[in-house]
């Protein structure tokens, strides 16, 4: 059995779903992998037909019985054409709650815990963010030689190089000297390494221990650093939302990254995971370049191929692009890209760039005795 793990609050599950699907969709009915997967988990299911099969972790802060239905229903209809089981892992997030929070949810600190929820026999998990889509069979990806490393990762784009202050007196922590820092959205965990490790345990103990930028992130770095095989970009393709593909080629030639051969820049059209840093259902991907041009992010066609016609949720995602939220989001981005034509409202966006850090500094104090305010609300709860 293949275990992949999703996690996310209740108005993410439908976009998760459409990933679950487009995993369905481009799976291979006609070749096994079987005999190989034996050869990696000694797993034995009786609820599932004889043959592969996936199972899909949730790990979630709370979910209705609306939606628990919703995901029974997609169970079945997704079975119709390839065994699979999907699970739901009820997670309290108080367990995060002193931690900072991640577009305002301890979410993301979920995957920290994936090693409770899978069967104990199983050495390998994949975990994907919910805003993934999987444009290949995703089978062989999970049974590649991982080369005696704890995970296989994806390459940050661009790399970050940041320092974390230390709490309670402890000195900083630098990532300016890595050789690559991964984004932790796509990761083939070889679980039998990580609880051999203690990973999670670790992992908090990095979190408990300095002010982190980028949460979870930041903490598998710190912890795995050199134990990771680097994949190439189309594993987990999520920044040609700033630059095209030949960009990217003519950068790396004058600027070589230490890690990155150059199949690492190959196949950028045509992705394997696609990761939508530019979320398709609150957006139609337009975006403002650096250079404030406006340019249209690729590959949103492909998540709503997916989400229109899956089962279940397809009538969700035709209202959600029917929506008046929708419509005015595509008159405000119309009327953006028209003004980007005018010199004036490019230097009042420069102001605007340049004036940000600034307003973080200004902010800071108050974002402090916010968070303190919900934590010690939260704790009362």
């Amino acid at each position: 059995m293949y275990h992949i793990v999703f996690n996310g609050d209740e108005k993410y599950v439908p976009y998760i779903c459409v990933c679950m699907a487009s995993i369905i969709e481009f799976t291979d009915k006609n070749k096994s992998y079987e005999n190989l997967a034996g050869q990696l988990s000694a797993n034995e299911d009786d609820r599932l037909p004889a043959g592969e099969a996936y199972c899909f972790h949730l790990l979630i802060d709370a979910l209705s019985d609306e939606m628990r239905r919703k995901l029974c229903e997609l169970e079945k209809e997704l079975n119709s054409f390839f065994p699979c089981r999907i699970e739901v892992h009820i997670l309290d997030d108080l367990l995060f709650v002193e931690f900072p929070r991640w577009r305002r949810s301890y979410a993301a600190y979920y995957r920290i815990l994936l090693a409770r929820f899978v069967p104990s026999e199983t050495n390998r998990v994949l975990y994907l963010d919910g805003d993934t889509l999987v444009q290949t069979d995703i089978r062989p990806f999970m049974l590649q030689d991982m080369q005696e490393k704890v995970l296989c990762a994806v390459p940050n784009y661009p790399q970050l190089r940041h320092v974390l202050p230390g709490k309670k007196g402890a000195g900083a922590y630098s990532f300016q000297n890595y050789a690559c820092y991964f984004n932790s959205g796509v990761m083939l965990i070889d679980l039998q390494k990580w609880r051999e490790e203690d990973a999670e345990k670790k992992v908090i103990e990095f979190l408990n221990s300095y002010h982190v930028i980028c949460p979870d992130q930041d903490a598998l770095n710190a912890v795995f650093k050199d134990r990771v095989k680097i994949l190439p970009y189309q594993w987990n393709l999520m920044w040609n939302n700033t630059v095209d593909p030949e960009d990217v080629r003519k950068t790396w030639k004058e600027c070589p990254e230490p890690f990155a051969s150059e199949d690492f820049y190959e196949n950028l059209d045509q992705p394997k995971i696609i990761h939508y840093s530019v979320k398709p259902w609150n957006s139609n991907g337009f975006r403002i370049s650096q250079d404030f041009r406006g340019f249209y992010y690729p590959n949103m066609a492909k998540w709503w191929n997916i989400a229109e016609k899956m089962p279940v949720f397809s009538d969700y995602f035709v209202k959600l692009r029917k929506s008046a939220e929708y419509c005015d989001m595509l008159k405000a981005n119309a009327r953006q890209e028209k003004l980007l034509q005018y010199a004036w409202y490019r230097l009042l966006l420069k102001l605007k760039r340049n004036m940000r850090p600034y307003m973080r500094k200004f902010e800071k104090p108050f974002k402090i005795l916010r968070d303190k305010r919900r934590i010690a609300k939260r704790k009362k709860q």
